[in-house]
């Protein structure tokens, strides 16, 4: 099929419901204006969805399928998908609700018409996610773990019961941390574990609502040792080169850096001829990342400030 042209398509409330102008008539768009029988037409919008579980419907007599993209999706997510010719009207909903953290998407809805009744429709709901996590971040220094985690928005939000393991099942309530009701603005939060245990201590966060609810955040591994910290330096770094101090050169070291969330993570490259000096593949954007240095069993984070 040949593109014909475009229209502007009203949304009332975030929904829609289009019959065109009925069958076998003619329908004005900006281009060459199309007769109604057997055609396809793509909807796009741009729109700011908050944090939370979306609910998407649409409804067609012929076929439709809608596809997310933008705001923290990788790649496009097709939500919902009828696109099996049908005949007459029927509405369809993702079963699971789709998780947003919030931000501007792009939403597509492709319907093709091949039935003439000519009718398609689209609207959404959906359920604020209690707290919206930036990130949730540990590290061991000077016989301590530092704790911090980074909330986008919060609905209901009493506080959060920071936990303790071990092993990685068996947790303990070791602090609480109020948090801030409701609210739109990102906050910054932080607890100090004074007695971990030496080697691996894990971390969770239990979210609680005022009404009792509650969600836990995602599990965190941090090693603690009874050697010197690792240091790193310069700091800020304004070249390719990050230089350690306090390793044993004697056994592999591997250096991975991370932005603030966790991700996209990659590898330094050791210099074989000053196995001190870590080189950071490509330039980076100036901010702050997370430096993780293995040794061994041995993992230390620190953070960094690229310039």
């Amino acid at each position: 099929s040949a593109y014909q042209g475009s229209f502007i398509q009203p949304m009332i409330a975030d929904a829609f419901d289009q019959s065109f102008c009925g069958p076998n008539c003619v329908f004005p768009i900006d281009g060459c204006d199309i007769v109604t029988q057997t055609f396809t037409v793509r909807f796009r919008t741009q729109i700011d969805l908050v944090a939370g579980d979306y609910t998407f419907t649409i409804g067609s007599a012929g076929a439709a399928r809608l596809i997310i993209s933008g705001g923290e999706l990788a790649s496009p997510v097709l939500a919902v998908n009828d696109y099996t010719p049908h005949y007459p009207y029927r509405t369809t909903s993702n079963a699971t609700p789709v998780t947003l953290l919030g931000g501007t998407y792009f939403l597509d809805l492709e319907f093709y018409e091949d039935f003439g009744e000519n009718r398609v429709s689209f609207s959404y709901t959906f359920s604020p996610l209690p707290v919206t996590w930036h990130y949730f971040n540990g590290y061991y220094a000077d016989g301590r773990t530092f704790l911090e985690w980074h909330t986008a928005s919060e609905v209901d939000n009493q506080g959060f019961e920071v936990e303790h393991s071990t092993n990685g099942t068996h947790f303990a309530n070791i602090g609480w941390v109020e948090g801030h009701g409701t609210t739109t603005e990102p906050h910054e939060y932080e607890f100090v574990h004074n007695q971990p245990v030496l080697g691996w201590n894990y971390y969770r966060l239990k979210q609680i609502d005022f009404d009792g609810g509650y969600e836990y955040s995602r599990l965190i591994p941090v090693f603690a040792d009874d050697l010197p910290g690792v240091e790193i330096y310069p700091n800020p770094l304004k070249t390719d080169r990050l230089f350690l101090s306090r390793i044993n050169t004697d056994q592999p070291v591997q250096v991975t850096l991370t932005n603030m969330l966790g991700q996209d993570p990659f590898e330094l490259t050791q210099d074989p001829l000053m196995p001190t000096c870590f080189v950071i593949p490509h330039r980076l954007a100036p901010g702050l990342y997370h430096v993780r240095i293995r040794m061994g069993d041995a993992v230390h984070t620190r953070k960094l400030i690229i310039e």
